[in-house]
């Protein structure tokens, strides 16, 4: 059974259309809004995870100066994140032993205990000169 209409209801309800889409235009508006700012604070926060979690790495591995702190190793890694540089710098981090080095130049009596001067008997040494 149909039922019928008439016009000034017609009218009335196709008056109300214009407000009701841009309405539901500026709702769905927002809500893309709100999805972009949510996947931009979730990129953030991974970052920020990352950094931390290289900060920790190079903490272990004893790959920063002594006397820094944890905040200056993170800012330092966020720089490195804004230029596009966080990925060789972890694979650097990753690359390195963890602990003491598998060896390094000591000075002895002959050499005077110098570093230089060690490097130039361990040179020599090894050319055989």
């Amino acid at each position: 059974m149909k039922t019928k209409i008439s016009a000034q209801d017609v009218i009335a309800v196709l008056s109300e259309v214009p407000g009701t889409l841009l309405k539901l235009a500026g709702e769905r508006d927002a809500g893309e809004n709100r999805a972009l700012n949510a996947e931009k604070e979730l990129a953030e926060l991974r970052t920020q995870q990352r950094i931390d979690k290289i900060a920790s790495e190079m903490i272990d591995k004893q790959l920063v100066e002594s006397g820094a702190s944890i905040d200056e190793i993170r800012a330092r890694l966020l720089e490195k994140s804004a230029a596009g540089k966080l990925d060789a710098v972890s694979e650097a981090v990753d690359m390195v032993a963890k602990g003491n080095p598998l060896g390094f130049i000591q000075g002895n009596e002959e050499t005077a205990g110098t570093s230089s001067a060690a490097a130039a008997a361990f040179e020599a040494a090894l050319l055989g000169t």
